[in-house]
């Protein structure tokens, strides 16, 4: 596929600047360059409201930003950012998400699941799902009606947000009426061959994680980040 001249633009400059790719960077320094880069995505649209608050989930509790748009809103949707499951939280989805608030017409919660290495899989999902779960109880409260729950995501968070459509089908909840998955994170390839409808994609990263049922490219060897660590061998019984 061919990059538009933008996307083209900024890969050459990027190149240009000499500076490490992301997928070689430790987890700390991706982190930090992302924060970094917050000022270069501009304020969003204004909101008739935004609030932040937690959300519990399996040993702790995770923060969440609720974003209400102007005038009537027809769903809710449940964002996960992306970043390879290592990087990435919900101030560098601010912008996006209003703009998905405002021209969706629908509310939005941006939620900071855990990150690996700190937090492994399933952690992640477990954190997405009881997200989802606590935004179907939230639905009237946020909106002022019993409008559709909507996940959605780009990358590893487009995983997540498959993830937790598929776990809901199976686990009876909550009632998903759409995913909308950005560029997601879905195919789990340990080969060097290049997957067959993303040209170069496994060659280019051939430590893909596996996050039931993906993997994202970034940053390199995030499979080892993000899974669990392997159980010690014991005594054959």
């Amino acid at each position: 596929m061919t990059l538009d001249a933008a996307s083209t633009a900024l890969v050459e400059q990027s190149r240009a600047s000499g500076a490490r790719p992301i997928q070689e960077m430790a987890p700390a320094e991706a982190r930090a360059l992302g924060e970094a880069m917050l000022a270069q995505y501009g304020p969003g649209p204004e909101m008739a409201r935004t609030w932040d608050t937690r959300v519990p989930v399996s040993g702790g509790a995770v923060p969440v930003r609720v974003l209400l748009p102007p005038g009537p809103v027809t769903g809710l949707m449940v964002y996960y950012h992306g970043g390879g499951w290592v990087t990435g939280c919900i101030d560098d989805r601010d912008t996006l998400a209003r703009k998905l608030a405002v021209e969706a017409g629908c509310a939005v919660v941006l939620p900071a699941y855990r990150l690996a290495p700190e937090y492994r899989f399933p952690t992640a999902v477990d954190d997405s799902h009881a997200v989802a779960r606590w935004a179907a109880r939230q639905v009237t409260e946020i909106t002022g009606g019993d409008l559709p729950l909507v996940v959605a995501g780009d990358s590893a968070g487009g995983n997540l947000a498959a993830v937790v459509a598929l776990r809901a089908r199976q686990q009876g909840g909550p009632a998903i009426a759409a995913q909308i998955l950005a560029y997601p994170s879905r195919t789990a390839c340990r080969s060097r061959s290049p997957v067959p409808d993303r040209p170069g994609s496994a060659q280019q990263w051939p430590d893909r994680p596996a996050a039931g049922p993906a993997g994202p490219p970034r940053p390199r060897g995030s499979r080892r980040l993000y899974r669990r660590r392997p159980r010690a061998a014991g005594p054959r019984q």
